[in-house]
């Protein structure tokens, strides 16, 4: 009994690993169906309706959440059809690119620790909030709004937070800030918090480190509240 157990194991496992997974931050990210599939090996089912999947289970309870975060916490206006869209937007088969990987590491290391957001967490929000907003197509907001970067970060939303809300904005982000917009007298938060809108959705647009740091502040700083 033991032998059939340990071989259902490890043909399931060379199933499992012997297909070319996705790379998130690197980490080898197993796909939903990959998992199916395992569990139908190791329980002997054999339709995947059959299968109760613990991990499909976490991953629909955390992208709940997220949505309910986002709703209130981003897109604030809670709107339950948006809430369908956003949901239907994430259950889809999407990728992070390559060009927003590197700008939430970045801003996800400035905030991590902050109002109970782990890094990973962090890097997650953003990923899922770029899907939502853009889909990863465009950085200019559809019908002309002023909302810019994968992210849809609003120039008000940003100056608000860079003048409103400065403990977030620390040593962390001097760090990978300052040589862009900081100078001799004036810290980069300071330098960015005077700008007008039309610059700021100038730069949102061009900048995608800045952009993804303005929108996963938008997160922190409302949970704060």
């Amino acid at each position: 009994m033991a032998d059939n157990i340990f071989q259902s194991i490890f043909r399931g496992a060379q199933e499992l690993f012997s297909k070319d997974n996705d790379n998130f931050q690197g980490h080898t990210v197993v796909p939903k169906k990959d998992l199916s599939n395992l569990s139908r090996i190791l329980t002997g089912t054999s339709n995947e309706s059959e299968l109760h999947s613990d991990w499909t289970q976490v991953e629909n309870q955390s992208t709940s959440d997220f949505i309910n975060e986002w709703s209130s916490n981003y897109q604030t206006d809670q709107d339950p059809v948006k809430e369908q869209r956003a949901k239907a937007t994430l259950d889809t088969t999407w990728k992070l690119p390559d060009d927003a990987k590197n700008p939430l590491d970045i801003a996800s290391s400035i905030f991590d620790g902050d109002s109970g957001f782990s890094k990973e967490e962090l890097y997650q929000y953003g990923a899922n909030t770029g899907q939502i907003e853009s889909g990863y197509r465009t950085k200019v907001q559809n019908g002309g709004g002023p909302a810019r970067s994968y992210w849809q970060v609003e120039p008000s939303t940003a100056l608000d937070l860079l003048s409103n809300s400065p403990a977030l904005f620390g040593p962390k982000f001097e760090e990978m800030f300052s040589d862009k917009y900081g100078s001799d007298n004036m810290s980069a938060r300071e330098g960015l918090s005077l700008m007008t809108e039309d610059e700021m959705s100038k730069i949102l647009e061009q900048d995608d480190e800045l952009a993804a740091t303005c929108s996963l502040g938008t997160y922190v700083r409302n949970r704060q509240r």
